[in-house]
Formats: structure tokens, C-alpha cells, sequence
């Protein structure tokens, strides 16, 4: 958690309104989310929503990490960026509209690929949250959440489905390697571009993520640690599966505090 703060100012009290009055959020949940960081790895379709509605929560600290470029391709999805952005790294228009949607947030920028030697730039954070579109990155994701003992908030979405998970070895649920044993070589398995991408599709999921994270925060109804739940808004339906965690996992197995 970042510095404590003992009340909300008036305008905190103002905007947050909605919030405060919410069972099981009130004041306290709220100045939790004031005090609260959360790094999120790519400024994408999964990571526009999610961050935008941190933001827009309270959220006191974001962690930006993301390395490409607007292309137009992406406005289709990634309501961070706009038209005039394209080109230009993400990095800038996020942290743009983010700024513009809450002046007082404070906002940290990385540009550059994240990997599982990213242990220091994510320490002192509270959660990790993975907006990213490949296996790899994943895996990086989960090395690093186990070494410093922090949640995993991890969603993932093709065509016009998707599902997310909270993975937290050390509040009693499984990581990542729990679900995917073996990390498929790149190259074998169709991108996001090759599958495609329904934009409403990564909004929903996005959100859900921001959900999830705001809920692990507030400590306001219960994450989905141990459990997925899968959309399919084609058809509307979902379904919520137990992910149990694997006492052989390579990665988790044996004690992982930071």
C-alpha cells in the first residue's frame, strides 16, 4: 500500500459518491482504493478498460508497462488511444487519458518489454495485472507475482469470448502454471491477429479484471481466487470452473515469499 491517508477530502467525497454509499465499500473501501498500486502490463484491448476504470475508482497508483505503437487497428478496441495517436506509443496516449479522466492520479510509465526479470520494478506494488495477449509474457507475469507474493489478476480473449482469474498461491488458490503446465512455443499457436477480436469482447473482460482487483483492494465481495469464469458473449453464457492448485507445479511447489 502507498502512504496512508486517514479521511477523503470533500471532492473525493463528491466523486466517489456512488461508491461510498455501495454495501461492503463505504469510506474505508474507498480510501483502501486511495492507498492502492496496481501495475499493469500492456495498454491494449484488456488494458484500456481495465486501467480506465481504476482510474475512475480511485485508484491511487497505476504501473504502465507497454512498449508498442498506435496502430489503427487497435482503435477498434483500446480506448486509451484515438485517431491523433496513432503511431505514437501507447504509452503517451494512456497515460494522456488517463490524466485527463483524473488529474490526481499518479500515473508511472515503463516502456519496454516485461520479463521475469522485472521483479524490481514491480516491488512495492500491491497487484499485478496481466492485460497481455501471449504465453510467454504470462509466464514472466506469474515468476514475478510469486517472487514478491503479490495476486496475478489475469484475463485473456479471443474472437467473441474470454475468461478471467485471480491467480494468489499464497491466499490459498493456484498460479498460472497451475492452469498451463507447459508454455507453448511461440509460433505454434494462432495470435490474437490471426484469431480476432470482438472490441466489446475485451471491454467486458477488461472490466472484469478492474472488478476483480477492486474486490481484492476493498476486500468487497469475493475475487475469483481458485475459480475462472469463462464468457462466451455470443451466446451469453458463463461458466464458472475451480482451478485447483497443482501440488507439482514447477513453479509454485515450494515456498515463493518474497
Amino acid at each position: 500500500m502507498m502512504h496512508p491517508t486517514s479521511r477523503l477530502t470533500d471532492d473525493e467525497q463528491t466523486r466517489y459518491a456512488r461508491q461510498t454509499i455501495l454495501p461492503g465499500m463505504g469510506e474505508e473501501g474507498q480510501l483502501r482504493l486511495k492507498q492502492a498500486s496496481v501495475f499493469i502490463v500492456g495498454c491494449g484491448g484488456l488494458g484500456s478498460p481495465a486501467a480506465m476504470y481504476l482510474a475512475a475508482a480511485g485508484i491511487g497508483r497505476l504501473g504502465l508497462c507497454d512498449f508498442d505503437n498506435v496502430e489503427a487497428s487497435n482503435l477498434q478496441r483500446q480506448l486509451l488511444h484515438s485517431e491523433q495517436s496513432v503511431g505514437t506509443p501507447k504509452l503517451e496516449s494512456a497515460a494522456a487519458r488517463l490524466s485527463g479522466l483524473r488529474s490526481d492520479l499518479d500515473i508511472v510509465l515503463h516502456e519496454q518489454p516485461f520479463t521475469a526479470d522485472s521483479i524490481e520494478t514491480v516491488r512495492g506494488y500491491d497487484i499485478l495485472l496481466d492485460a497481455s495477449d501471449n504465453y510467454e509474457t504470462r509466464d514472466a507475469l506469474n515468476r514475478v507475482a510469486l517472487a514478491l507474493g503479490i495476486p496475478l489478476v489475469s484475463a485473456a480473449v479471443s474472437q467473441y469470448g474470454g475468461q478471467v482469474t485471480v491467480y494468489a498461491p499464497h491466499l490459498g488458490g493456484p498460479c498460472y502454471r497451475c492452469a498451463v503446465p507447459e508454455i507453448p512455443v511461440p509460433g505454434t499457436y494462432p495470435t490474437p491477429a490471426q484469431l480476432g477480436i470482438m472490441g466489446a469482447v475485451a471491454g467486458t473482460l477488461g472490466c472484469m479484471e478492474a472488478m476483480e482487483t477492486i474486490k481484492l483492494i476493498t476486500g468487497a465481495g469475493q475475487p475469483l481466487i481458485g475459480a475462472m469464469l469463462h464468457l462466451d458473449l455470443l451466446t451469453g453464457k458463463a461458466t464458472r470452473i475451480t482451478l485447483p492448485r497443482d501440488p507439482s507445479c514447477p513453479a509454485c511447489h515450494t515456498d515463493t515469499s518474497a
